[in-house]
């Protein structure tokens, strides 16, 4: 934990990378939430739109049981009423897609897009809240990560970067932390593999951009957008 009283640079490393490791954490289980709930709201959609596209199906056939155009009676040869039914298959197929295409379609405007904001209200409200509840850590991680000075470069502020440099410390290869800074980026400038770890876009920039647009994302969960 890092605290406004004077720690080590080890220690200090050690800290930063506890906080990095569990916002890339966060950020992975927030990321996850959104997947899930995606997909929970187009599998419930898909499962409304497929009952309602066979509601016309079934009155269809329950209309031609009752008027006895698809049972074999004395009138109606085997071979007359397979290939009845089988367009009649054809025709509930097509019928299916057009009703199914036709309701998604219809989602998209007033008053279908209210009826379905207010079906998925208490699926929303529950991901509204898991999303918060991530989000308020990270806003706890950030601000422990801010209780002091920051004593490295923001590009470095990488869990595998500051890995690097817990190593250097613990090997004795440095003793200060600008020792472990020089050392670091030696390497980053000489080894191909390492330098993939330096990227512009550091975890804390991420976790800081999603942070400041929450309220937005939170509006467009409202609106059905995500």
């Amino acid at each position: 934990m890092i605290a406004k009283s004077k720690i080590n640079d080890l220690d200090y490393c050690y800290a930063v990378w506890q906080i990095l490791m569990n916002l890339e954490k966060n950020m992975f289980t927030r990321n996850e939430r959104i997947r899930a709930y995606q997909k929970q709201i187009h599998s419930r959609e898909a499962l409304g739109l497929s009952i309602l596209s066979l509601v016309p199906i079934i009155f269809l056939w329950l209309r031609l049981s009752y008027l006895q155009l698809i049972f074999l009676t004395d009138n109606l040869s085997i071979i007359i009423l397979g290939t009845r039914v089988l367009g009649l298959l054809m025709l509930s197929v097509f019928l299916y897609l057009i009703f199914y295409l036709l309701l998604k379609f219809l989602l998209q405007f007033y008053p279908l897009t209210l009826l379905r904001r207010k079906l998925e209200k208490k699926l929303r409200k529950q991901f509204i809240f898991a999303i918060g509840q991530i989000d308020i850590h990270s806003i706890a991680l950030i601000n422990e990560l801010n209780a002091e000075k920051l004593r490295l470069p923001e590009n470095l502020m990488s869990a595998e970067l500051i890995e690097m440099l817990i190593r250097y410390f613990e090997t004795g290869q440095v003793i200060t932390i600008n020792e472990a800074v020089y050392a670091l980026r030696l390497e980053l400038e000489n080894t191909g593999y390492y330098s993939r770890l330096l990227s512009p876009e550091t975890i804390l920039s991420k976790v800081n951009s999603y942070l400041a647009q929450q309220k937005k994302f939170f509006e467009r969960v409202e609106k059905g957008e995500i």
